[in-house]
């Protein structure tokens, strides 16, 4: 929340409703009140947006710049990487398509912002119906390379590869490859995946 300095801009749009009907109930009433409520209720609603530019007082979490090349001087332009651990704009970074049906790793494990995930996401749902789908959308498009970045990631070190149905994947068209950055790497040998 933005006491905490966790404020996301789409708390805002929470907001809007209650603000509409405010201006509304003073635009009936008293039309030159009306006013200096209006800008007052703006005034605060932009302050509040304004928080989104601040997400954390740690900052973003962000791929270590040796990652992203590793990433790059791996693979092709054109080639899907997968990076594990809720680090996204490390493919970004590394200018490869990232893959993967969510863009958030989270809502497989369910740790994300401020909340704690659970232990066993392969089998509680929804995580359990989450996996089932993001497991079929890397077999459709397997990527290139998977990097298992949850060890660097705060909170994520529940999370490897080892413990989650995604080993399963690794398992049937992966071999292991030379770590990028100290971090487990696995190279698509085959195609034919099974989830």
């Amino acid at each position: 929340m933005a006491s905490g300095l966790r404020f996301f801009g789409h708390y805002f749009q929470q907001a809007i409703p209650p603000l509409a009907l405010l201006a509304g109930i003073a635009l009936a009433r008293r039309p030159a009140r009306a006013t200096v409520r209006i800008v007052g209720a703006a005034t605060f609603a932009v302050a509040l947006w304004s928080l989104s530019l601040i997400p954390s007082i740690s900052g973003l979490e962000s791929a270590p710049r040796a990652l992203a090349q590793g990433i790059a001087h791996r693979t092709a332009q054109k080639d899907r990487v997968l990076v594990w651990g809720r680090l996204p704009d490390a493919a970004v970074q590394a200018q490869r398509v990232p893959t993967g049906r969510f863009v958030h790793q989270g809502y497989l494990t369910g740790d994300w912002a401020a909340i704690r995930g659970v232990d066993d996401p392969a089998h509680i749902e929804p995580y359990k119906s989450h996996w089932h789908d993001y497991l079929q959308g890397l077999v459709r498009n397997p990527p290139v390379l998977i990097v298992d970045a949850s060890s660097i990631v705060k909170g994520w070190e529940r999370y490897p590869i080892a413990r989650l149905p995604l080993q399963r994947l690794v398992d049937s068209c992966y071999r292991r490859d030379a770590p990028i950055d100290g971090l487990p790497t696995f190279r698509l040998t085959t195609t034919q995946c099974r989830p």
